[in-house]
């Protein structure tokens, strides 16, 4: 009878039946010549199972040659089958998809044979973003290893402003056992709640006329540099501008941001600089302050 199996199965049973009981001899089972399986018989039966162990052959159709030999009672015996082998068809899902407060995503993509219990293992997956190919900072694709039926990418979108209507689709590319599939489409979350961040400002002494380079640190509860946000200045309650008029905002890079303050016109005397992270999507507004003493 002919055996249709998937090429990740490393294991097919091949049933081979007599036209009459045999209690002797050997099943040999050839692939081009190669043996790929053998069975002794030591009990009367007219039908065994032969276990074809560790598979290794092309996909497609493979003709199989069973050989009955060294029994006391019969004569050799010879009959052919084919042995198909074929690519197992795959799914892939995304888990769940949340968006941290650093506008980084952690996408997981779960690789599944169909119709067998064979763990993927082997080929890639390319995620896409509202139907864009997720890329890396030097503009190549992104390609994912599949390992243990798993693909994870740690993603940043903090180039990004709006984070509304986000759908991410997952492709995996197939391999030498395995169908290529698409995944559904997942929509990414933002966080139930908006956090608050930890900003560190030193103190800071200089002298009337300097120009003060005012350096701040912004990182999260856990310890984390925050990557993106603003941050205003204030200088005792009033809000740092340009020579404009207009409010100097402070862009937050890898958890610092720094702002040069020129002093000339104040007074010897002490300052209290607030140092003020403007409230987002992500966080709270966040403020500390810092002592700025000027002297003569």
């Amino acid at each position: 009878q002919p055996l249709n199996i998937a090429k990740s199965i490393n294991e097919a049973t091949l049933t081979v039946t007599f036209n009459d009981t045999v209690s002797d001899g050997t099943i040999n089972v050839y692939s081009n010549n190669k043996p790929i399986a053998t069975y002794a018989i030591d009990d009367n039966t007219n039908s065994v199972d032969v276990t074809i162990n560790n598979i290794n052959l092309p996909l497609g159709e493979n003709e199989l040659t069973i050989e009955y030999t060294g029994s006391q009672l019969y004569d050799d015996a010879s009959t052919t089958t084919t042995l198909t082998i074929f690519k197992a068809n795959t799914t892939v899902s995304i888990d769940p998809v949340v968006l941290s407060a650093n506008k980084t995503v952690t996408i997981t993509a779960r690789v599944d044979a169909v119709d067998t219990d064979a763990v993927v293992d082997g080929g890639k997956v390319v995620f896409k973003l509202n139907g864009k190919t997720l890329k890396d900072e030097t503009g190549k694709v992104i390609y994912v290893k599949v390992v243990n039926g798993i693909a994870s990418l740690e993603y940043s979108l903090e180039d990004r402003t709006d984070f509304t209507d986000l759908e991410l689709t997952a492709t995996y590319s197939g391999s030498n056992s395995f169908e290529s599939s698409k995944s559904d489409a997942v929509t990414i979350e933002k966080p139930d709640e908006i956090t608050t961040a930890v900003i560190t400002v030193d103190d800071m002494t200089a002298k009337v006329g300097d120009t003060v380079t005012i350096n701040a640190t912004i990182k999260d509860l856990q310890g984390n540099n925050v990557q993106s946000g603003k941050v205003i200045i204030k200088i005792n309650g009033k809000t740092l501008k340009d020579s404009n008029g207009k409010v100097v905002y402070a862009y937050i890079n890898d958890g610092k941001i720094s702002v040069d303050y020129d002093t000339t016109g104040l007074k010897a005397r002490d300052y209290t600089v607030s140092v003020i992270m403007v409230a987002n999507s992500f966080y709270d507004k966040t403020q500390t302050d810092a002592t700025l003493t000027l002297e003569k």
